[in-house]
């Protein structure tokens, strides 16, 4: 049976410092911590209670890995990856270390373990609209541009920035500091054209994926469409795919 050290195939990541012992729920914090960067959808899992020091983990490959101190053990699952990972968490000190392992199976019990958090995950939204008022949503620049579109809109001036009004009725207000609004827009031939189906996944910690259904009618116009929703508030360095199915 093949034997690794912990210590010798993993790097070191060294967090801020913590007092000695650190406690459950600091490793747990820890381990989201770093998985923080992460962009793929993943299952985080922790083994319950402090494992003691000589704990050793087999891998399905026949590999052996050999713990020399206490420690808090996390198991990370990707949900489109084969290779998964395990986190380790000193106890005296908080430091953290990573193990790869390829084409490995779920360790025996998994069921057991404590589930931290499952991605993909839906995120509630309001739809946004400014049926009522003296706005539009300004069309494209480039009428030859029939690509699908995601504009975030996190303040006042990039809302005015995506749409054009008359004097009257102006759009109810949104609160930035709470909300995003995604304004998704794109070309359908066919009319009529009608939004069937939104969702809006959140992948990973920063990564989210906004999935619309377009549904075209039998007649040959290009018509363009809009889909505005209203989030939680998102950073502008938080990442997201739009993915767009046209259905008739």
């Amino acid at each position: 049976m093949k034997k690794l050290f912990v210590l010798l195939i993993a790097p070191l990541a060294i967090f801020s410092a913590l007092q000695a012992q650190t406690t459950q729920q600091q490793a747990d914090a820890i381990a989201l911590e770093h998985m923080d960067a992460e962009t793929r959808p993943y299952s985080l899992y922790a083994k319950e209670g402090l494992q003691p020091a000589g704990t050793t983990i087999e891998t399905s490959n026949g590999e052996v890995i050999e713990l020399d101190y206490e420690s808090w053990i996390y198991y990370v699952l990707y949900t489109d990856n084969p290779q998964e990972r395990y986190l380790i968490v000193k106890e005296d000190n908080g430091n953290l270390l990573e193990v790869n392992v390829k084409d490995d199976e779920a360790p025996d019990g998994l069921e057991e373990w404590r589930c931290l958090i499952s991605y993909p995950i839906e995120i509630p939204f309001e739809e946004y609209s400014l049926a009522g008022t003296f706005c539009q949503w300004k069309l494209r620049p480039n009428s030859h541009d029939f690509c699908d579109k995601l504009t975030i809109i996190n303040n006042i001036v990039e809302f005015n920035n995506n749409i054009t009004c008359t004097q009257g009725s102006y759009p109810p207000d949104i609160d930035y500091s709470e909300k995003t609004l995604l304004l998704a827009n794109g070309y359908s031939q066919g009319y009529p054209v009608g939004i069937t189906k939104i969702a809006f996944l959140k992948n990973s910690a920063n990564n989210y994926t906004l999935n619309i259904t377009v549904w075209s009618g039998i007649l040959g116009t290009v018509l363009e469409w809009h889909s505005p929703i209203l989030i939680p508030k998102i950073s502008n360095e938080s990442t997201v795919t739009l993915e767009v199915q046209h259905i008739r």
